[in-house]
């Protein structure tokens, strides 16, 4: 969800590519469609500029628009794997996880890998197929303390940054379900943490 001219839109990612719905009233009516040829995964809207928006595909890597939606690009360089799960926006750059679970940030044009991820993922796998791999399935902040993330790992259970994505650190203490699809820090409910997982649901009243 985002405003921009005065309106507010709604930004879909599909698998037949992106949608963008605009408010009338009490109701969104569909406004434009782009990116029809790709399987779209994930979709950030930059928080600072709602013009600005990124869409991850399965195959093809990053798309982004600076006006909208009313054009886009693809990223160049683009991502180191093309296989994306999820993305955000933050800190003026755009963070996006990927298959096997990894998390890369843009940087002075290019990309870095915030290596934690894989490290603390490693041991993850798919099932019932053991022999796909784990993917960062979400990536999210947390409204109160923007410099703490959160990444969701299916199925490799939940990371926490406190640093901007620096370090990252297992927080699965009372996870019975590592199979996370997403998660949602409440900014109107501070300190909490849902998390929607393969099986089940969890929350934390104490920010993860």
């Amino acid at each position: 969800m985002s405003a921009t001219n005065g309106k507010k839109a709604l930004h879909v990612a599909t698998f037949s590519g992106w949608y963008r719905f605009e408010q009338e009233r009490k109701e969104f009516r569909q406004t434009k469609r782009d990116l029809s040829y790709w399987t779209l995964t994930c979709m950030s809207v930059d928080p600072a500029n709602p013009e600005k928006i990124y869409a991850g595909s399965e195959h093809s890597g990053l798309f982004y628009s600076e006006n909208g939606g009313a054009r886009w690009k693809r990223a160049e360089p683009n991502t180191p794997k093309m296989m994306l799960f999820s993305a955000l926006a933050h800190n003026d750059s755009v963070m996006v996880g990927t298959i096997p679970s990894a998390v890369y940030r843009s940087k002075n044009g290019g990309w870095e890998e915030l290596s934690g991820v894989r490290m603390h993922s490693a041991g993850a796998n798919f099932p019932p197929s053991p022999e796909l791999q784990s993917r960062t399935r979400y990536l999210a902040r947390d409204p109160e303390t923007p410099s703490r993330l959160y990444a969701g790992i299916e199925v490799g259970g939940m990371l926490i940054s406190e640093d901007d994505g620096q370090n990252w650190q297992p927080a699965n203490e009372g996870l019975t379900d590592m199979d996370i699809h997403e998660v949602l820090a409440r900014a109107a409910n501070p300190g909490m943490v849902y998390l929607a997982c393969g099986d089940s649901c969890f929350r934390s009243s104490d920010r993860g």
